[in-house]
């Protein structure tokens, strides 16, 4: 984990001397992923509701522009509705960081198009927590703490693949352009197959494989500074 942390800082670093040769953006996101791979009736009380795959997502990105190549970062997490049986709530929840790279197609003041094929990990979680039926007391030292909850916690190693479309919301001058811009994401991710779960934070020595997928869609919305390319 911190030599996967030394590198992106590398990129980082790295960035500074491609912004002034090209240029570089960075972007807030909201969207919707779909997750699947994931075995969470195992965790699940028998009966229980099956969870939701449907994650609403937020996160954030960035990348660097060198003529038309392209280095970034990016992070995103998320959370599915709650499901309930009696009193106990059930959900789903993932978070992700990456390394990425691509190379823009279209290369436009005002519009770029390109993928991206990224490295990283994902968490998944499952929690449970119960649902008292009365608002517990917790006053004084006697307090009722009911709405302890219990995780089931797992990190994978994943690759994806990244299309992306920005748009320029601002005019652009003849050497240069940026401003605000406005674009989408649509990722498919994958994870390498693992049993490493644990509960609360204790190694669980019996538990299914997990290799989970992802499919997202992400509104953007960000600014950057590039130098036009000459053609």
């Amino acid at each position: 984990m911190k030599r996967f942390f030394n590198i992106a800082i590398g990129f980082l670093l790295t960035g500074s001397v491609l912004v002034a040769q090209g240029g570089g953006a960075g972007f807030f996101h909201l969207g919707g992923a779909l997750i699947s791979g994931i075995p969470s009736a195992s965790f699940l009380p028998a009966g229980a509701p099956t969870l939701s795959e449907n994650h609403l997502s937020v996160g954030g990105s960035g990348y660097f522009l060198f003529r038309k190549w392209m280095v970034g970062l990016e992070g995103n997490g998320g959370m599915a509705a709650e499901s309930r049986m009696d009193t106990l709530g059930m959900g789903r929840s993932f978070g992700t960081f990456q390394l990425q790279g691509g190379y823009a197609i279209v290369n436009q003041p005002r519009l770029k198009i390109y993928p991206l094929l990224g490295l990283g990990l994902m968490q998944n979680n499952l929690r449970l927590r119960h649902i008292p039926a009365t608002q517990p007391d917790l006053s004084g030292l006697t307090a009722n703490y009911a709405l302890q909850e219990i995780q089931f916690q797992q990190t994978n190693y994943v690759a994806s693949v990244t299309l992306g479309l920005d748009y320029a919301l601002n005019r652009s001058k003849e050497s240069s352009s940026g401003g605000w811009m406005l674009g989408v994401r649509l990722q498919y991710l994958a994870g390498w197959p693992d049993k490493n779960w644990t509960m609360s934070g204790n190694n669980l020595s019996s538990a299914p494989s997990a290799s989970p997928q992802m499919l997202s869609l992400s509104v953007v919305l960000g600014g950057g500074a590039f130098q036009n390319a000459k053609e």
